[in-house]
């Protein structure tokens, strides 16, 4: 089988994460390469993973059947300037992860006709528990549509939407780790307050979270449902949930979803 040669222009921590993932599943070293201004996170990233490195963005894109372009969303445009006269000959795959940069500016930034996908990770994809929602321009084949979902299914799951999604997705998938962490450090608090030691009470919290997924992918009920399981009538777990319900933890949760929206749209029309 025949693999692709990648290139990750702006090789940061996202860049490692994937590149990372992808040599995890036996994707050929000698087929990525890395190109950002740092010299020694580069070489830091060849001890790593043994892959090609430069300096050099234009020479990374004209070896590569895909580029990943992996640079703040403000470099972007004068990224894609200093690549341009090479579309003009060559036709790589051009995928981005540059936050609030639609498939349009992409396209008009290259000056091209590439195929050009929208990528958002979110940041477990460290762990390879990640999620990555796609969208491509309307003359992308489905063939590279696949290259690409190959690439970042190799670092957790992959999402194929439409663009009107992605603020909403943003927020989900992007922001949604962090309202995740918030609720185990309250939990954690709550312990530590009535008194259980700290690192009994991290633990616990932890693992909880850990199970009750587990039973949710394992046992595929619905969340209500094992919620039912576990909840007895004028138990423990009924009197907690009564406070929640009581100062009406569902719309907080929602007021929190739609502000987190309502921010992405702000960034995606400052870009």
């Amino acid at each position: 089988m025949k693999h692709p040669i990648i290139a990750f222009i702006g090789a940061g921590n996202m860049a490692s994460y994937i590149i990372k993932g992808l040599i995890a599943t036996s994707f050929p070293a000698e087929n990525i390469i890395a190109a950002r201004r740092s010299q020694q996170a580069l070489e830091q990233l060849q001890v790593n993973h043994q892959i090609n490195i430069t300096t050099d963005n234009v020479e990374a894109a004209e070896k590569a059947d895909i580029i990943i372009l992996c640079v703040k969303p403000a470099m972007v445009k004068s990224v894609l300037a200093q690549l341009s006269p090479l579309f003009k000959n060559k036709k790589p795959v051009l995928a981005s992860i540059a936050t609030g940069i639609t498939v349009k500016q992409l396209s008009d930034f290259s000056n091209s006709d590439l195929s050009v996908i929208r990528v958002m990770p979110n940041l477990p994809v460290a762990t390879g528990c990640g999620i990555s929602s796609l969208c491509a321009s309307s003359n992308t084949p489905d063939t590279d549509k696949q290259q690409v979902e190959k690439i970042f299914s190799a670092v957790g799951m992959t999402f194929w939407l439409e663009e009107k999604d992605y603020n909403i997705a943003t927020m989900l998938a992007g922001s949604g780790p962090a309202l995740f962490y918030r609720f185990i450090e309250v939990l954690v608090s709550g312990a530590t307050a009535c008194d259980l030691d700290l690192k009994t009470a991290q633990q616990m919290a932890l693992h909880t979270g850990l199970g009750a997924y587990e039973m949710l992918r394992q046992m595929k009920e619905d969340p209500a449902v094992l919620r039912g399981h576990i909840t007895s009538p004028g138990g423990t777990t009924q009197a907690a949930l009564e406070v929640l319900e009581k100062h009406n933890f569902e719309a907080l949760v929602k007021e929190a979803l739609d502000a987190g929206v309502h921010r992405a749209e702000v960034l995606s029309a400052d870009q």
